[in-house]
């Protein structure tokens, strides 16, 4: 079969949770001898066109002239997909993303769509992006339409959580939220594992070994609610814990998370590191004695849980979006009551108290590998985009 995908980047150029999948699903197709390609727009330095891993990958630039936001993706993907695919008709188009998808459909109108909703663009754009509200809701009200066209064009419509599936029926109503068809997320379990020996691997990070450690990784954005973190780290610290917290990630709230922890001064306790190598990640997974998610809202799947988890690190959440699909199936307790500050903190609290429910690091991977791994997850996920589970009413809980 040949089949067309649509992400906003290759994985390879850009990374990211939505990239990362779509360049996940394209490796398996592959694999199960399907012809592939991907659409996505460009970076600078990088051909428009070229094969990686059997997938042929095809960047469009979009100009910096063109003013009409409404359609110039659609136009720049358009001409490079009729450039590059002229005697290439695709039998399936996959789209991971709105734009690419709205570009996909105009070229190839009759061809079957199967279109994966990572997160409902309208509400990230709104929890997201740090500037004017004016402009945000107008970018938030121009990509819902053009995801609506999407959604209102495929014949299924794949997603990772009930959650996302909630969502769409609540923005786009029934009549589209019927052909949702939901199996969960993956994570790669080879390379997220858990360690012999913790201290070890806390020393060669430069990590404290006198106090509990605690690890977060997010997007510098305000639905990761990172200042709250901050925020209940100051309230733990007040109580008297002792304990050490690192932040990685970065994005446009970084100068204002940096001049929270010195107004609460905390300094010598709350280390923002930035950005994290895959080889340092899966060493501070796995050298946490917790892996804390303070989501503010819109978490659509919670890919970081998973990960952790794979390392037998436990998961210390809010309750939002689809997280408690994940975390509560292993230990409620490990979610807050709410996305409060003080909710986290008397979470956060409770686990340096060691009153909180423990697993066996085994036990936290053994349900990763048995729920989330490449090998299961992600099969499922190809099965029914290609139409091979159609007809099904999945539920990932």
């Amino acid at each position: 079969m040949r089949i067309l995908l649509g992400a906003n980047h290759y994985f390879g150029d850009i990374r990211g949770g939505g990239m990362r999948v779509a360049w996940d699903v394209c490796k398996c197709l592959v694999s199960r001898g399907h012809d592939v390609a991907l659409l996505c727009e460009g970076t600078e330095n990088k051909p428009e066109s070229e094969r990686v891993e059997g997938v042929r990958i095809l960047r469009y630039h979009v100009s910096k002239s063109d003013l009409n936001v409404l359609s110039r993706h659609q136009r720049a993907g358009g001409k490079v997909l009729r450039k590059h695919l002229i005697d290439w008709k695709p039998d399936l188009l996959w789209a991971h993303m709105p734009l690419q998808g709205a570009a996909m459909i105009e070229v190839f109108p009759k061809v079957r769509l199967t279109y994966t909703v990572h997160s409902p663009v309208a509400m990230e754009f709104m929890e997201s992006e740090v500037g004017n509200g004016v402009l945000l809701k107008l970018k938030s009200w121009l990509a819902s339409r053009i995801e609506r066209k999407c959604l209102a064009s495929s014949s299924l419509i794949c997603v990772h959580s009930n959650y996302t599936k909630s969502q769409i029926k609540r923005i786009h109503g029934e009549e589209i939220s019927s052909k949702v068809y939901v199996t969960p997320g993956w994570t790669d379990v080879d390379k997220f594992r858990p360690v012999m020996c913790r201290e070890t691997v806390k020393f060669e990070l430069g990590w404290p070994l006198d106090r509990p450690v605690l690890f977060s990784l997010r997007r510098l954005v305000p639905r990761m609610g990172l200042d709250r973190l901050i925020e209940a780290a100051a309230l733990v610290r007040a109580q008297g814990k002792n304990f050490e917290l690192y932040i990685g990630g970065k994005g446009p709230l970084l100068e204002s998370l940096q001049q929270q922890v010195g107004d609460l001064n905390l300094g010598d306790c709350v280390k923002l590191i930035g950005a994290v190598s895959e080889a340092q990640l899966s060493k501070m997974y796995a050298a946490a004695d917790a892996f804390v998610i303070p989501t503010r809202a819109l978490e659509c799947f919670g890919l970081i849980a998973v990960e952790a988890m794979s390392a037998g690190t436990p998961v210390l959440s809010t309750p939002v979006g689809a997280l408690p699909e994940i975390i509560g199936r292993i230990e409620p307790r490990w979610l807050a009551r709410d996305n409060s500050a003080q909710s986290i903190a008397e979470l956060i609290g409770d686990f340096i108290d060691g009153k909180l429910p423990v697993h066996d690091s085994s036990k936290i991977r053994e349900f990763v590998v048995a729920n989330y791994s490449q090998e299961n997850a992600l099969q499922a996920c190809v099965q029914a985009g290609i139409g091979e589970l159609q007809g099904t009413a999945a539920q990932s809980g």
